[in-house]
């Protein structure tokens, strides 16, 4: 009987560390383990993809501004809009460090550093094609984003 009762303990830490490690094939979030997640190339760099919104005929909208272990990115990524439609952008940091909303062709450089905060900017789309923003801290960790003409 001892035997068949360490046996039960083996065999039940081999199954609780087996699915502790096992990779989920669609986490909650949408983005996959290990610190990744979907991306796509905006002006030749690589932005962590978080969807496509068309906000064209709106005056406001929120950007939410978030990073999960790992990745970094605006919510949603691309902005759709009409061409010289003025919006203004709510920049709502929802991740737990601060963040930044730099729009070079429009000479905006927003930050947000406290978590759960929001600042405003006013921002309008290009005439024609994309104009892309970043946040200054994390641009190279893929948190990219673009305006562009719908």
């Amino acid at each position: 009987m001892r035997g068949l009762a360490k046996a039960s303990i083996v065999l039940g830490a081999v199954l609780i560390l087996a699915t502790a490690c096992s990779k989920s094939s669609s986490p909650a979030n949408g983005a996959s383990s290990g610190g990744t997640a979907p991306t796509l190339t905006i002006n030749g760099e690589k932005a962590t993809d978080k969807g496509t919104k068309d906000i064209t005929g709106m005056s406001s909208f929120t950007l939410n501004l978030d990073n999960d272990p790992g990745v970094y990115y605006f919510e949603p990524t691309v902005l759709k809009g009409a061409p010289g439609q003025k919006v203004t952008l709510t920049l709502k940091n929802v991740g737990n460090v601060h963040h930044n909303f730099t729009l070079a062709s429009e000479n905006i450089n927003q930050d947000v550093n406290t978590p759960g905060a929001s600042a405003t900017v006013s921002v309008t789309f290009p005439q024609s094609g994309t104009a892309e923003f970043h946040c200054e801290y994390h641009h190279g960790l893929g948190m990219v984003g673009e305006l562009s003409v719908s």
